[in-house]
């Protein structure tokens, strides 16, 4: 199996990006690394030349979205090779690539295809439209799905995420679909509620790999520089708005939702009441 690396980052080139390619060039058929030639601010790409790294120069900016783009350009799509994105920011466990491959072998050899996480969020929407959620950040998962690979409505980018390259369609069909929520600042801010939702409208289900690596890697981003990820609330506000492409995913009627879960214990306290009122 083919096994790829993609990346993109920010014009300045932190410190630590270094130290991010090098923990993927021993382990990866190929590491590229997506470059705009000018960002949305006006930035300016300078060279950048990194051993065993291929670098990619992309016509425009689509934000932190971008991570893909190199990789859907360079490799053709193939059921046998595995696009992994990552982030510029963390140099990462030498067995990222394996954690992954193992995953997609079994799904190859079960006719399945499928988008790994390590960690993620579940959205759960009730009828008439009530929100609610299973899981509530990207570090833990409440979903009480005790399946080997519960399914997820969002990705978790930091740790790595796995797609099979032949889910894509043309590159023009992510970009364009990116492109559509760039001038929203909470959906610019959460690019994997956003691929997430790609993913979504492929019909492609994103679930968690059956273990999580207990150090998938270490934060190598020097002190000071901007922080963009999105808080808790953000990632919930994203859901909400891309709700039309989230509520296609399968409904899980055997989880509970927080809102489910007040609603059990006010029941069960009613009960309670009840039973001691006759009594």
């Amino acid at each position: 199996m083919r096994v790829v690396a993609t990346l993109t980052t920010r014009a300045n080139y932190h410190k630590g990006l270094r130290e991010t390619l090098d923990s993927l060039v021993n382990q990866f058929d190929k590491v590229y690394l997506g470059l705009p030639y000018v960002s949305r601010k006006g930035e300016k790409y300078e060279d950048f030349y990194h051993p065993g790294v291929t670098i990619v120069r992309l016509e425009e900016d689509i934000g932190s979205s971008s991570k893909l783009l190199a990789g859907l350009i360079m490799e053709k799509r193939s059921k046998d090779t595995l696009i992994v994105s990552v982030d510029d920011d963390h140099t990462y466990n030498k067995n990222l690539r394996s954690h992954f491959e193992k995953e997609r072998e079994r799904d190859l050899k079960s006719g399945l295809t499928r988008v790994f996480t390590q960690s993620g969020i579940y959205v759960k929407y009730w009828n008439l439209g009530k929100f609610g959620t299973n899981g509530v950040g990207h570090n833990w998962d409440q979903t009480r799905d005790l399946s080997k690979n519960p399914e997820l409505s969002t990705i978790a980018g930091v740790c790595g995420v796995a797609y099979p390259s032949d889910i894509f369609p043309e590159t023009e069909d992510y970009i364009n679909f990116i492109k559509q929520y760039l001038n929203d600042n909470i959906l610019f801010r959460n690019d994997d509620v956003l691929i997430s939702a790609y993913l979504a409208k492929l019909g492609v289900k994103r679930v968690k790999t059956r273990k999580t690596m207990e150090n998938f890697g270490v934060e190598n981003k020097p002190k000071g520089n901007e922080i963009i990820s999105p808080n808790r609330a953000e990632i919930m506000e994203a859901c909400k708005k891309l709700k039309k492409f989230f509520i296609k995913d399968k409904y899980k009627f055997y989880t509970l939702c927080d809102l489910e879960m007040y609603l059990i214990i006010i029941l069960l306290i009613l009960f309670i009441i009840i039973r001691r009122y006759k009594s």
